[in-house]
């Protein structure tokens, strides 16, 4: 039994060993499309293990396809095509974030990959026994989003939508994001008790409301009051009057998904993007303490109005044990406990390298491809993967919050978009492991979607323009001095 673990634990700590070391490159240096040693060799490094590890979960027979193995061993391929397009254009930004984009979505689809579910989204019209790959789903849908935005990027068509949006008030943004919000409420789908969707449960607008709209409105927004947030003084009268719109502001954006749409997931995220931003924008950082635990006191105030807000958070979190062994009844829900019990079970079995790839066992859980699609890192890989994919998401804080002291339109909106991609994946990865109530919140570039996938690969497009040298910016033409 130990002999037939060991080629599946080389081949784990290889691949671990692979993706660690471009995590650090990604970290340590900067990639600009010019250096073309130093992209070939990170491109190289990480698409070797990565194709290995695929490579090694077809031999072993536990996830099928000849087809799914090739499309998803070449994935990392994108990368290549990013760095064509960004010399072709002479892209003068660097390309960490698009490569940290391809370094999890690639870690996702290795993990689709191995789980091996079959669903019919992207290619449902193709008549296949049994559907289309999840994998197969994810990486078409991956690889022409991320094409697509940095085609956008190279060729300066982002920087000219940013230009547009900087235009525009914070009234226009505000109303639009709140419209955005709002039509699930009247002609939205149901999927379970949240009804968040259209075009028949496939598309969720209320994605495009939270990570583009709402950033873009509260970026406008402090912009327009910076001198006085930013004075050193304490002008209580005006900073008073700024917070009460902003409390009246996020009642609206808050509390009209969590009770209307019964959501959860996008007023966290609306609440913790908005946290963050005051903070940065300010540069007071007590407000970030205080907000947060504002944003705890409200979480749990939708707790004691609505039933399936109370699932939510004691069924998965606090009560979950009681969840697993409450006798059905129509009406009632054990979901929330019996999904966080299996996971609970497979993270104890795990150790600080994982049980190796190919080495775990899914059990009946139904949302392994969504909401708990971390789990299979985490199980496999362990706490090094674990600590890989939130280096991850970490370092699009380190490189999209900017270090300059001047907090206008573009900073702001820069800092915003960085704190929605990086809580989303910290949050999904605390709550699958109990720590944190689940609230519906997604892995970024991890977990399979429709319209959450689009919606961040544009933040990545945008943290990518906005990471640009503001000298570059104020040129004029977009590609150079």
């Amino acid at each position: 039994m130990r002999d037939s673990l060991m080629i599946p634990l080389a081949i784990t700590s290889i691949y671990l060993g692979t993706t660690c070391g471009t995590l650090w490159c990604l970290g340590r240096y900067r990639f600009h499309c010019r250096e073309a040693e130093k992209n070939g060799r990170l491109l190289l490094l990480f698409a070797s293990g990565h194709a290995l590890a695929v490579a090694s979960l077809y031999l072993s027979g536990l996830s099928g396809g000849f087809f799914t193995m090739c499309a998803v061993m070449g994935f990392p391929l994108i990368g290549l095509v990013i760095w064509r397009l960004s010399r072709k254009t002479n892209f003068p930004g660097i390309l960490n974030i698009l490569y940290l984009g391809v370094l999890l979505s690639s870690v996702g689809l290795l993990m689709h990959y191995r789980v091996g579910l079959r669903g019919a989204r992207l290619m449902g019209l193709l008549k296949i026994h049994g559907g289309v790959p999840v994998a197969i789903n994810m990486m078409l849908f991956t690889l022409i989003s991320l094409a697509g935005i940095s085609y956008c990027v190279f060729s300066g068509r982002i920087a000219k939508w940013l230009s547009w949006v900087e235009g525009k008030t914070y009234a226009y943004w505000g109303v639009v994001a709140l419209i955005a919000l709002s039509v699930p409420l009247f002609t939205g789908f149901a999927v379970g008790r949240t009804k968040a969707w259209l075009l028949g449960s496939s598309f969720q607008i209320t994605e495009f409301g939270l990570k583009l709209l709402f950033p873009a409105f509260l970026a406008a927004f402090l912009h327009q009051h910076r001198k006085e947030l930013s004075s050193p003084g304490y002008p209580a009268k005006e900073i008073g009057r700024i917070l009460i719109v902003l409390l009246g502001l996020l009642s609206c954006y808050f509390f009209l998904p969590m009770m209307l749409a019964k959501e959860l997931g996008t007023p966290l995220i609306i609440g913790l993007c908005l946290v963050a931003t005051v903070t940065y924008a300010t540069g007071r950082w007590y407000i970030f303490p205080v907000g947060l635990l504002l944003l705890a006191m409200a979480m749990f105030g939708g707790t004691l109005v609505d039933s399936h807000i109370r699932e939510r958070v004691f069924g998965s979190w606090w009560e979950w044990e009681n969840y697993v062994r409450r006798v059905y009844t129509p009406g009632s829900s054990r979901l929330p406990g019996w999904q966080i019990s299996q996971i609970r079970a497979l993270l104890e079995s795990a150790s600080i390298y994982g049980r190796g790839l190919g080495q775990g066992n899914w059990g009946h859980i139904s949302a392994i491809s969504t909401d708990f699609a971390i789990t299979p890192v985490l199980t496999e890989l362990g706490v090094v993967g674990l600590c890989l994919i939130l280096g991850c998401y970490l370092l699009f804080v380190y490189y999209g919050i900017p270090s300059s002291s001047e907090r206008d339109f573009r900073r702001v909106l820069q800092a915003g978009t960085a704190v929605i991609l990086a809580t989303q994946g910290c949050f999904n990865v605390i709550a699958n492991l109990g720590i944190v109530p689940l609230a519906g919140v997604p892995a970024p570039f991890i977990s399979s979607g429709g319209s959450a996938a689009i919606c961040n690969i544009i933040l990545l497009g945008l943290l990518t323009e906005l990471g640009r040298p503001r000298e570059i910016r104020l040129a004029g033409n977009g590609h150079s001095i």
